[in-house]
């Protein structure tokens, strides 16, 4: 379950002070009339904020303008919206500036870890593997994959229906003899010429293609001569790293060898879609650490099998080259975003919403100093709410169990973490 932003301010403006949620009946860029305003008393609601929560005009959802005065069913704001409110618009009427509702509930999203956090899982690293994003899963645009370059002129889509791992796959269309998609990942990883000569290089593929001998995967160190994996059978069906595959001998004879390059080619007019494009060399016993992993992980689990992207993992003991790793840790929850919710029922809500009032009167009282003793006296009763709160059982959450560092560990230095394979640190 997840709260939205809306909900979430909602529920803060209800515990923290006057609030109203209604519908306009029409408007102006200074003016919202509403018909059921008039039930309010007009002292109240001026100097307090005006806050748009749908509307016809996007430009002005989301953003607020302080009350200067109310007449009859008519609302005036003290500045004008960037665009008119229209009927249909609905709004709510808060005792704080919204804008300082809103950083208060991020901070607070951010501060209650790790008491509140959010269990993930990580499978962006596979084991020895010189591929960049080798599963597609970032994009410049919806048809350039990062890190991937065009062969030729094909037509490049990014995939979210027919994939095997994660959340994209790559669809190439050819419109030419030869095109396709490629990566060379000679310079890009940090692959050593005079390390690599005469060993051989490991490429996989996960390829689907409805024609026989219509796709591939490829590899060249000198862009002119290939070493070419079988085509895809055509069957309409991923075939995957059993059958889409090279052990390539490589070759640095040429002087000017500048490439390793991995080419994912589509025939003349055909289409294939690609997914979990991986290879390797040697070992590799140190990665850097997901952005999104910023404590443990907890548990590191390997692909039981490379045929099943989506099937078992195990506890990682012995690593094998070309599997994909799990990294299960305790994320931070998403700060509620105008697109973004966060992650939590609307029960541990409640202690997002007493730590947000905290943040929220402290802010307050550095803003209105008139009013600064009244507001840290807030401040100090939502603090008391929060440890209360803190203290129900079931309201924490339990610290996430871990998996014994047997073929694996984590090494610190200031802001750089890696995870270390093979029990050499």
């Amino acid at each position: 379950m997840a709260v939205t932003l809306n909900r979430s301010i909602e529920m803060l403006g209800r515990a923290t002070g006057f609030f109203v949620s209604s519908t306009a009946t029409g408007g102006s860029t200074t003016t919202l009339a509403d018909t059921s305003i008039v039930r309010y008393d007009a002292n109240i609601l001026k100097n307090k904020w005006l806050y748009i929560v749908t509307a016809t005009q996007s430009t002005i959802v989301g953003t607020s303008r302080r009350i200067s005065s109310l007449s009859g069913t008519t609302i005036t704001v003290d500045s004008a919206y960037a665009a008119t409110t229209t009927s249909g618009d609905t709004y709510y009427i808060l005792s704080v500036d919204p804008d300082v509702m809103i950083d208060s509930l991020q901070q607070a999203a951010r501060t209650l870890y790790p008491h509140l956090y959010l269990p993930t899982q990580d499978e962006t690293l596979v084991v020895d593997n010189l591929v960049t994003n080798w599963d597609f899963e970032t994009w410049d645009d919806s048809s350039t994959p990062n890190s991937w370059v065009d062969i030729g002129t094909p037509t490049v889509a990014q995939e979210a229906n027919r994939k095997v791992h994660g959340t994209y796959s790559a669809i190439v269309t050819a419109g030419g003899v030869g095109q396709g998609i490629e990566q060379n990942i000679l310079f890009a990883n940090g692959v050593n010429i005079g390390e690599v000569e005469n060993k051989t290089l490991h490429v996989r593929a996960w390829v689907w293609a409805d024609d026989a001998d219509s796709a591939r995967i490829r590899v060249t160190y000198d862009g002119s001569t290939f070493d070419d994996g079988d085509y895809h059978s055509g069957s309409a069906e991923w075939e995957g790293h059993g059958l889409m595959y090279i052990d390539s001998a490589i070759d640095f004879t040429a002087a000017s060898t500048e490439e390793m390059t991995i080419s994912c080619e589509v025939a003349n007019g055909k289409r294939a879609y690609f997914d979990s494009v991986v290879a390797w060399i040697d070992n590799v016993h140190n990665y850097t650490m997901p952005s999104t992993v910023i404590r443990g992980p907890h548990k590191v689990s390997m692909q039981a099998d490379s045929a099943d992207p989506n099937g078992y993992y195990a506890p990682l003991t012995v690593p094998q080259s070309g599997r994909i790793l799990r990294l299960e840790h305790m994320g931070t929850l998403t700060a509620p975003t105008s697109s973004s919710s966060v992650e939590l029922d609307e029960s541990r809500t409640e202690l997002l919403l007493a730590q947000a009032a905290v943040h929220m009167y402290h802010t307050l009282s550095n803003r209105d100093s008139g009013n600064a003793a009244s507001h840290m006296q807030n401040a100090a009763i939502w603090q008391d709410r929060t440890d209360r709160l803190m203290s129900q059982p079931g309201m924490r959450m339990r610290q996430m169990s871990a998996h014994a560092r047997e073929g694996w560990n984590v090494l610190e230095s200031g802001e750089t973490r890696k995870l270390v394979l093979g029990g050499r640190w």
